[in-house]
């Protein structure tokens, strides 16, 4: 019989253990002994806790949908104003101050081509490109960087194409 009640009652804290720990901040007046507001119902941690979850799937929803507009004003930007094949693995079409970031940045790019090209669920879309065209388009590509590196990428624009890049943001 212990063993079943310790069971449940270990089952219970792991299911509430989040919720418990991640809203009582903001019920607790008395944290040495445990004690809330007035009042305070696990219900009202447990509103919390839902709304906080709510809160960071829209917040996410909505960053991920500004992340897939910023790939594509910067690649649309970028390939305006370079619009030769493999623009962006020339470090001339960069900020020249930036010159080992840039660096950096094509090799991450080529890094990330070559790994993306070995891996089956992509690789037959960036071969496609290869085989096709003897490249894979800027647009395509910056689809597979990470956002950091997006971010990088953006750094080493000259002054013009981020001014550009920025002006859509206003529109």
């Amino acid at each position: 019989v212990l063993i079943d009640y310790l069971k449940t009652a270990f089952d219970w804290i792991k299911k509430h253990y989040k919720i418990i720990n991640g809203t009582r901040d903001i019920f607790i007046i008395d944290e040495k002994n445990n004690r809330y507001r007035e009042g305070t119902e696990f219900s009202d941690l447990i509103d919390i806790h839902n709304f906080d979850k709510d809160l960071k799937k829209h917040l996410l929803s909505e960053t991920l949908e500004l992340e897939r507009i910023a790939r594509s004003i910067i690649s649309y930007k970028f390939v305006e104003k370079y619009p030769e094949k493999n623009s962006y693995l020339n470090p001339n079409n960069f900020n020249k101050s930036e010159k080992d970031l840039v660096l950096v940045n094509i090799d991450s790019i080529t890094e990330t081509i070559d790994r993306y090209r070995n891996e089956e669920n992509y690789k037959r879309s960036i071969n496609y490109y290869f085989n096709k065209y003897d490249s894979v388009p800027f647009w395509f590509v910056i689809n597979f960087v990470t956002f950091g590196k997006l971010i990088n990428i953006y750094e080493t624009f000259d002054l013009d194409l981020q001014e550009s890049i920025a002006d859509e943001f206003q529109k």
